[in-house]
Protein backbone atom coordinates (compact mmCIF):
# COMPACT_ATOMS: atom_id res chain seq x y z
CA UNK A 1 0.00 0.00 0.00
CA UNK A 2 2.83 2.57 0.13
CA UNK A 3 2.66 2.97 -3.13
CA UNK A 4 -0.40 4.21 -3.31
CA UNK A 5 0.03 6.43 -0.29
CA UNK A 6 1.79 8.92 -2.56
CA UNK A 7 -1.01 9.60 -3.73
CA UNK A 8 -2.85 10.91 -0.83
CA UNK A 9 -2.76 14.28 0.65
CA UNK A 10 0.13 14.07 3.77
CA UNK A 11 -2.70 15.12 6.57
CA UNK A 12 -4.64 11.59 5.76
CA UNK A 13 -1.57 9.62 5.54
CA UNK A 14 -1.67 8.73 9.32
CA UNK A 15 -5.28 7.50 9.19
CA UNK A 16 -5.06 4.56 6.55
CA UNK A 17 -3.08 2.52 9.34
CA UNK A 18 -5.70 3.34 11.89
CA UNK A 19 -8.40 2.37 10.04
CA UNK A 20 -7.45 -1.10 9.40
CA UNK A 21 -7.54 -1.43 13.32
CA UNK A 22 -10.61 0.34 14.48
CA UNK A 23 -13.59 -1.22 15.99
CA UNK A 24 -15.75 1.91 15.45
CA UNK A 25 -15.70 4.53 12.77
CA UNK A 26 -17.73 7.74 13.40
CA UNK A 27 -18.06 10.79 10.57
CA UNK A 28 -20.11 13.55 10.02
CA UNK A 29 -20.03 15.50 6.48
CA UNK A 30 -21.56 18.20 5.46
CA UNK A 31 -20.07 18.47 2.31
CA UNK A 32 -18.98 15.56 0.78
CA UNK A 33 -20.35 11.53 0.83
CA UNK A 34 -16.92 9.88 3.05
CA UNK A 35 -14.98 8.08 0.69
CA UNK A 36 -15.51 4.66 2.30
CA UNK A 37 -18.93 5.20 1.48
CA UNK A 38 -18.69 6.13 -2.25
CA UNK A 39 -18.64 4.01 -5.58
CA UNK A 40 -16.04 4.08 -7.72
CA UNK A 41 -17.54 6.70 -10.29
CA UNK A 42 -18.49 8.96 -7.30
CA UNK A 43 -14.90 8.51 -5.97
CA UNK A 44 -13.55 9.74 -9.18
CA UNK A 45 -16.18 12.30 -9.82
CA UNK A 46 -15.17 13.85 -6.74
CA UNK A 47 -11.54 13.48 -7.21
CA UNK A 48 -11.78 15.50 -10.46
CA UNK A 49 -13.54 18.35 -8.84
CA UNK A 50 -11.20 19.08 -6.26
CA UNK A 51 -8.82 22.16 -6.95
CA UNK A 52 -6.01 20.18 -6.11
CA UNK A 53 -7.17 17.76 -8.82
CA UNK A 54 -4.02 16.12 -10.08
CA UNK A 55 -3.43 13.78 -13.51
CA UNK A 56 -5.82 11.25 -14.24
CA UNK A 57 -3.34 8.76 -13.41
CA UNK A 58 -2.94 10.16 -9.99
CA UNK A 59 -6.51 10.10 -9.79
CA UNK A 60 -6.81 5.95 -10.64
CA UNK A 61 -4.48 5.96 -7.55
CA UNK A 62 -6.73 7.99 -5.23
CA UNK A 63 -9.67 6.06 -6.53
CA UNK A 64 -7.88 2.52 -6.11
CA UNK A 65 -7.02 3.59 -2.77
CA UNK A 66 -11.01 4.47 -1.67
CA UNK A 67 -11.80 1.49 -2.94
CA UNK A 68 -9.36 -0.68 -0.56
CA UNK A 69 -9.85 1.15 2.13
CA UNK A 70 -14.06 -0.06 1.60
CA UNK A 71 -12.89 -3.72 2.18
CA UNK A 72 -12.83 -2.76 6.04
CA UNK A 73 -16.79 -2.72 5.82
CA UNK A 74 -17.11 -6.21 4.46
CA UNK A 75 -14.48 -8.14 6.89
CA UNK A 76 -16.59 -11.00 8.57
CA UNK A 77 -16.33 -8.35 11.91
CA UNK A 78 -16.75 -4.93 10.51
CA UNK A 79 -16.14 -2.12 12.59
CA UNK A 80 -19.61 0.07 14.10
CA UNK A 81 -20.61 2.58 11.57
CA UNK A 82 -22.07 5.94 12.60
CA UNK A 83 -22.58 8.38 9.91
CA UNK A 84 -24.47 11.47 9.58
CA UNK A 85 -24.16 13.37 6.31
CA UNK A 86 -25.87 16.97 5.92
CA UNK A 87 -28.83 16.00 3.37
CA UNK A 88 -26.71 18.56 1.06
CA UNK A 89 -24.90 16.23 0.54
CA UNK A 90 -27.40 13.37 -0.90
CA UNK A 91 -28.64 16.73 -3.16
CA UNK A 92 -25.94 17.67 -4.74
CA UNK A 93 -25.44 15.76 -7.20
CA UNK A 94 -21.83 14.69 -8.15
CA UNK A 95 -21.16 12.99 -11.58
CA UNK A 96 -24.58 13.08 -12.87
CA UNK A 97 -27.54 10.99 -12.32
CA UNK A 98 -26.47 8.00 -13.12
CA UNK A 99 -23.54 7.92 -11.16
CA UNK A 100 -25.72 9.38 -8.24
CA UNK A 101 -28.35 6.42 -8.54
CA UNK A 102 -25.69 4.13 -8.11
CA UNK A 103 -24.22 6.21 -5.24
CA UNK A 104 -27.75 5.71 -3.13
CA UNK A 105 -28.04 1.98 -4.18
CA UNK A 106 -24.64 1.86 -2.50
CA UNK A 107 -25.93 3.48 0.51
CA UNK A 108 -28.71 1.05 0.70
CA UNK A 109 -26.38 -1.42 0.19
CA UNK A 110 -24.20 -0.65 3.06
CA UNK A 111 -27.02 0.40 5.58
CA UNK A 112 -28.42 -3.47 4.91
CA UNK A 113 -25.16 -4.82 5.35
CA UNK A 114 -24.43 -3.48 8.80
CA UNK A 115 -27.72 -3.49 10.56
Amino acid sequence: MAHLRRALPTWFEPYIGLESEVVRLRDFQSMVLPGLLQTEDCARAVLRAAPSAGPADAIDVQVALRMERQTILSQDEPPGLWVVLSESVLRVQVGGAKVMRGQFARLIEIAGQLM
